[in-house]
Protein backbone atom coordinates (compact mmCIF):
# COMPACT_ATOMS: atom_id res chain seq x y z
CA UNK A 1 0.00 0.00 0.00
CA UNK A 2 2.83 2.42 0.84
CA UNK A 3 4.41 1.79 -2.56
CA UNK A 4 1.18 2.67 -4.36
CA UNK A 5 0.77 5.96 -2.46
CA UNK A 6 4.32 7.08 -3.31
CA UNK A 7 3.84 6.30 -6.96
CA UNK A 8 0.82 8.61 -7.21
CA UNK A 9 2.41 11.64 -5.47
CA UNK A 10 4.22 14.13 -7.70
CA UNK A 11 7.94 14.45 -7.21
CA UNK A 12 8.78 17.56 -5.09
CA UNK A 13 12.50 17.20 -4.72
CA UNK A 14 14.44 20.42 -5.41
CA UNK A 15 11.56 22.80 -4.68
CA UNK A 16 13.31 24.36 -1.69
CA UNK A 17 16.55 24.74 -3.64
CA UNK A 18 14.82 26.49 -6.55
CA UNK A 19 12.94 28.80 -4.18
CA UNK A 20 16.09 29.70 -2.26
CA UNK A 21 17.96 30.47 -5.50
CA UNK A 22 15.21 32.84 -6.63
CA UNK A 23 15.07 34.55 -3.23
CA UNK A 24 18.86 34.84 -3.10
CA UNK A 25 18.93 36.47 -6.54
CA UNK A 26 16.35 39.05 -5.43
CA UNK A 27 18.23 39.75 -2.19
CA UNK A 28 21.54 40.21 -4.04
CA UNK A 29 19.85 42.63 -6.45
CA UNK A 30 18.51 44.71 -3.55
CA UNK A 31 21.92 44.63 -1.88
CA UNK A 32 23.53 45.91 -5.08
CA UNK A 33 20.96 48.69 -5.33
CA UNK A 34 21.57 49.67 -1.71
CA UNK A 35 25.35 49.75 -2.17
CA UNK A 36 25.14 51.81 -5.36
CA UNK A 37 22.65 54.25 -3.84
CA UNK A 38 24.79 54.74 -0.76
CA UNK A 39 27.92 55.28 -2.85
CA UNK A 40 26.19 57.83 -5.08
CA UNK A 41 24.89 59.71 -2.03
CA UNK A 42 28.41 59.70 -0.53
CA UNK A 43 29.89 61.08 -3.78
CA UNK A 44 27.16 63.74 -3.95
CA UNK A 45 27.92 64.83 -0.39
CA UNK A 46 31.65 65.08 -1.15
CA UNK A 47 30.96 67.21 -4.24
CA UNK A 48 28.59 69.48 -2.31
CA UNK A 49 31.16 69.95 0.46
CA UNK A 50 33.88 70.80 -2.06
CA UNK A 51 31.57 73.24 -3.89
CA UNK A 52 30.62 74.95 -0.62
CA UNK A 53 34.27 75.30 0.43
CA UNK A 54 35.23 76.63 -3.00
CA UNK A 55 32.43 79.19 -2.96
CA UNK A 56 33.46 80.38 0.49
CA UNK A 57 37.09 80.65 -0.62
CA UNK A 58 36.13 82.64 -3.71
CA UNK A 59 33.85 84.96 -1.73
CA UNK A 60 36.63 85.52 0.82
CA UNK A 61 38.98 86.60 -1.98
CA UNK A 62 36.40 89.13 -3.19
CA UNK A 63 35.80 90.50 0.32
CA UNK A 64 39.55 90.84 0.91
CA UNK A 65 39.78 92.92 -2.25
CA UNK A 66 42.58 90.80 -3.69
CA UNK A 67 40.57 89.55 -6.69
CA UNK A 68 41.03 86.16 -8.29
CA UNK A 69 37.84 84.64 -6.92
CA UNK A 70 37.65 82.03 -9.66
CA UNK A 71 41.27 80.98 -9.13
CA UNK A 72 40.79 80.72 -5.37
CA UNK A 73 37.56 78.76 -5.80
CA UNK A 74 39.20 76.28 -8.18
CA UNK A 75 42.15 75.93 -5.78
CA UNK A 76 39.79 75.14 -2.90
CA UNK A 77 37.93 72.60 -5.03
CA UNK A 78 41.26 70.96 -5.85
CA UNK A 79 42.16 70.83 -2.15
CA UNK A 80 38.93 68.89 -1.62
CA UNK A 81 39.76 66.37 -4.36
CA UNK A 82 37.92 67.83 -7.37
CA UNK A 83 40.27 69.22 -10.01
CA UNK A 84 38.59 70.50 -13.15
CA UNK A 85 39.41 68.39 -16.22
CA UNK A 86 40.71 65.40 -14.22
CA UNK A 87 38.64 62.17 -14.05
CA UNK A 88 35.70 63.82 -15.79
CA UNK A 89 35.32 66.56 -13.17
CA UNK A 90 34.00 69.97 -14.20
CA UNK A 91 34.29 72.94 -11.87
CA UNK A 92 32.25 75.99 -12.89
CA UNK A 93 32.72 79.25 -11.00
CA UNK A 94 30.20 82.07 -11.42
CA UNK A 95 30.66 85.45 -9.77
CA UNK A 96 27.99 86.78 -9.30
CA UNK A 97 25.88 83.62 -9.24
CA UNK A 98 23.67 82.78 -12.20
CA UNK A 99 20.96 81.20 -10.02
CA UNK A 100 19.65 81.45 -6.49
CA UNK A 101 19.00 84.33 -4.13
CA UNK A 102 22.30 86.17 -4.60
CA UNK A 103 22.26 86.81 -8.34
CA UNK A 104 22.50 90.58 -7.80
CA UNK A 105 25.24 90.34 -5.12
CA UNK A 106 28.63 91.07 -6.68
CA UNK A 107 30.45 89.64 -3.65
CA UNK A 108 28.78 86.22 -3.94
CA UNK A 109 30.31 83.22 -5.69
CA UNK A 110 28.57 80.16 -7.10
CA UNK A 111 30.56 76.97 -7.65
CA UNK A 112 29.13 73.97 -9.48
CA UNK A 113 31.05 70.70 -9.40
CA UNK A 114 29.94 67.83 -11.64
CA UNK A 115 31.36 64.36 -12.26
CA UNK A 116 30.06 61.14 -13.76
CA UNK A 117 30.11 58.50 -11.01
CA UNK A 118 30.29 54.85 -12.09
CA UNK A 119 28.16 52.34 -10.25
CA UNK A 120 29.31 48.94 -9.02
CA UNK A 121 26.30 46.73 -9.61
CA UNK A 122 23.60 48.59 -11.52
Amino acid sequence: MNQQRRARQPERRGFVLATMLCCTAVLVAFLGLAIDSAYLEFAKTRMQTAADAAALGGAQQIRNGTGGAATAARADATLNGFTGGVNGVTVTVNSPPLSGYSTADSTAVEVIIAQQIPTFFM
